[in-house]
Parts: structure tokens; C-alpha cells; sequence
């Protein structure tokens, strides 16, 4: 058993352990998922690990949070939002179907067992996605 004294000392040196803990966590660095991307930037994230095919589009829109320019970099996240929507079940398809419709692979197989997309909707991610050209800059010649 613990006697008044020794728990006081337990008592003090938890305190400065909290204490510690929390000057540790002021430097912590949230990174995200992009679904939630602008939500958690409001709530204080400071970096996002997205797929590939909407790159640019991140960069310009973490620039923008970042040099407080709020307006431009929710507007922004609401022009890849149908994309990221489509994205969510069909994850590497879709990924893969924009880096080859850009030039960076020539094959958009997938080995995981995700749903299909058929032409209807392939042809509706390519055209949303080429709506974002003033965004997406990077050409595949660039990439060589």
C-alpha cells in the first residue's frame, strides 16, 4: 500500500507525464485521408495523403488552405468531391483508369476484387475529371 507520501510523489510524477505529453503533442502533425479533407482542415490537419490521380489538385488546394485563401480551397475540394464519391467503391479502378487515360500506364488492371465499372460510368469519371484541367497540369510527357 501506498502511503500519503508516496502518493503524492506517484500523484506529481504522473502530473509531469501529463505535462510532457501534452508539450509533445503541440508539435503533432495530423495528416488525413482525403474524403475528409477540407472538414479536417478545419479542424487543425496540416497535410493529406491522397490517391495519385487528383495530385495536383490537392497541392493547389493545400496551398490555398495554407496561405489562408479559405474560399479558393473549398471550392476546390467541392469541384473533386464527384470524384472522390465514385471513388470510394471502385478505389484503384478509378485510380488507375485516370493515370491511364493521362498517359502514365498503359494497363488499368486491378488485382484486388473491387466492382467493375462499366462504360456509362468510366466515360462519366473522365469527363469530370477533365472538367478539373485548369487544376490538373501535370501531362504524362512531363513524367518521362
Amino acid at each position: 500500500e501506498l502511503d500519503q507520501r508516496d502518493a503524492r510523489n506517484v500523484d506529481r510524477e504522473v502530473q509531469q507525464e501529463v505535462a510532457l505529453a501534452q508539450q509533445r503533442l503541440e508539435h503533432l502533425a495530423v495528416i488525413v485521408a482525403r474524403q475528409r479533407l477540407f472538414e479536417e482542415l478545419e479542424r487543425g490537419a496540416i497535410a493529406t495523403m491522397p490517391a495519385i490521380e487528383l495530385l495536383e489538385l490537392h497541392v493547389a488546394l493545400m496551398d490555398a488552405y495554407a496561405s489562408g485563401d479559405r474560399d479558393r480551397a473549398l471550392t476546390l475540394y467541392e469541384r473533386s468531391v464527384p470524384l472522390l464519391l465514385i471513388q470510394a467503391p471502385y478505389r484503384m479502378r478509378l485510380t488507375k483508369l485516370i493515370m491511364k487515360h493521362r498517359g502514365i500506364i498503359s494497363c488499368d488492371a486491378v488485382r484486388e476484387p473491387l466492382p467493375e465499372m462499366d462504360r456509362t460510368l468510366e466515360r462519366l469519371v473522365l469527363e469530370l475529371y477533365d472538367r478539373l484541367g485548369d487544376v490538373m497540369t501535370v501531362k504524362a510527357a512531363e513524367h518521362a
